[in-house]
């Protein structure tokens, strides 16, 4: 089954460069370091190349992706690779969205939304075993979040029975963007009702696992992006007896919660591999298990409940197989929600071909409570804002009204004080 990534804006269009680049690297592995035989080693190849590219008839790989944004300067610099190509391109050099959710969903993506629908019906024309659909975008700026919510609100309508999942960068904390507390509120309330799940992530999170885990003194986005994109590619590439549908209805079993975050392991400097013995599936599950909790420190509100999942999805890959002892850490029933039936709580796939050359890497999604710490945080930013009436007037320009802003507020409130419950 086929994967269609939808990369928007800068941010979208910079991951999507990275997972390819993963992807690739993965894909074109030396048999000998994968841990499976030479038999084995094809199956899985040609399983991913036909779930992440179309091979012309010149033997040319086309990436199954379409990049779109309203300035053509990255979408340049994302498609300029020998290998592979990225032919559905949407970018129109009709200057940004301003940093503006109202102006990329209600203006901007009047100027695409032909094109993206175009090229869509071709890949779904072309290639019949497309499932999913999975749109990349960041929350903090415009086009990302304006136009990325616009396409996926259109594809939902236009095709009801595909997956469609949303991966969402959120801003740091401290600010990128003046206004991305208003984007990010508008992005996830829209995007919650038009997906099927929301894999997020933090801005400030990552940058802390790069510089810990990674001894990055200096962290750029493109360190971030590299992280997010294995943790990507980790849980999209092929497993053993399992499908996306498979994962995905185990993590969102509740349309009230729909919001996943990752944890992988090992993350390891390169200085530091060199010291550094093999790592045991036992080790890995228990870094994951402190890596789910999250830095109170970072939120000025106390919340004083421990953990409560919905669901937890483990993914190893590398062999053998994790086992029951191995997951114990992460196993115990008081960790999970009680209406959720227990053979659902923790689910494990595996496929024993390793992670390019890591010999074993594990990457966890987890649908859990403590979200709703990033989730008031930006809606407490977004009230603050709102109630001193700032930048509302760049909104209401692009017809989105105070209205529209307090039922997007009511919509956001809803989802964290779902998860609050818990």
């Amino acid at each position: 089954m086929s994967i269609l990534t939808l990369q928007f804006g800068q941010c979208g269009n910079q991951i999507g460069k990275a997972l390819y680049e993963e992807l690739y690297s993965d894909i074109k592995t030396d048999a000998s370091k994968t841990g499976v035989t030479k038999n084995a080693n094809i199956d899985y190849v040609a399983e991913s190349v036909n779930r992440w590219f179309s091979v012309n008839k010149n033997g040319v790989w086309d990436v199954k992706s379409i990049l779109i944004d309203t300035e053509s300067k990255v979408v340049s610099n994302v498609t300029n690779n020998g290998f592979y190509k990225f032919r559905n391109i949407v970018a129109k050099s009709h200057g940004g969205a301003a940093n503006n959710w109202a102006y990329g969903y209600s203006s901007k993506s009047e100027l695409l939304m032909d094109d993206v629908q175009e090229c869509v019906r071709k890949e779904f024309e072309k290639d019949g075993g497309v499932l999913s659909i999975v749109g990349i975008l960041g929350s903090a700026g415009g086009t990302g979040s304006g136009v990325g919510s616009k396409a996926l609100e259109t594809l939902r309508e236009e095709y009801p029975k595909k997956l469609i999942t949303g991966v969402v960068v959120l801003p740091y904390r401290r600010g990128e963007v003046v206004t991305q507390s208003y984007n990010s509120v508008l992005t996830l309330s829209k995007l919650y009702t038009v997906t099927d799940g929301i894999y997020l992530y933090e801005n400030d999170f990552m940058h802390r696992m790069c510089s810990k885990l990674l001894s990055l003194s200096s962290v750029t986005f493109q360190n971030i992006n590299s992280v997010i994109a294995q943790q990507l590619a980790a849980t999209f590439q092929p497993l053993h007896h399992t499908t996306i549908w498979d994962i995905q209805k185990n993590l969102t079993s509740h349309p009230h919660y729909k919001l996943v975050q990752m944890r992988s392991a090992p993350h390891v400097s390169g200085e530091h591999l060199r010291y550094e013995a093999p790592a045991t599936w036992s080790i890995l599950v228990n870094q994951i298990r402190n890596a789910m909790k999250p830095d109170l420190q970072d939120y000025t509100g106390k919340f004083g409940e421990r953990m409560k999942c919905t669901s937890n999805v483990f993914i190893s890959r590398g062999g053998p197989p994790l086992s029951d002892e191995n997951l114990k850490p992460v196993s115990d029933p008081n960790l999970y929600v009680t209406w959720v039936p227990s053979q659902c709580n923790l689910s494990h796939f595996n496929h024993s071909r390793t992670m390019k050359d890591i010999k074993k890497f594990v990457t966890c999604l987890t649908n859990n409570n403590y979200v709703c710490l990033t989730l008031q945080s930006i809606l407490d930013d977004a009230w603050s804002l709102f109630g001193s009436r700032a930048y509302l007037h760049h909104y209401q320009r692009f017809n989105i009204d105070d209205q529209f802003f307090l039922d997007s507020f009511d919509a956001f409130e809803a989802v964290c004080e779902s998860y609050k419950t818990l």
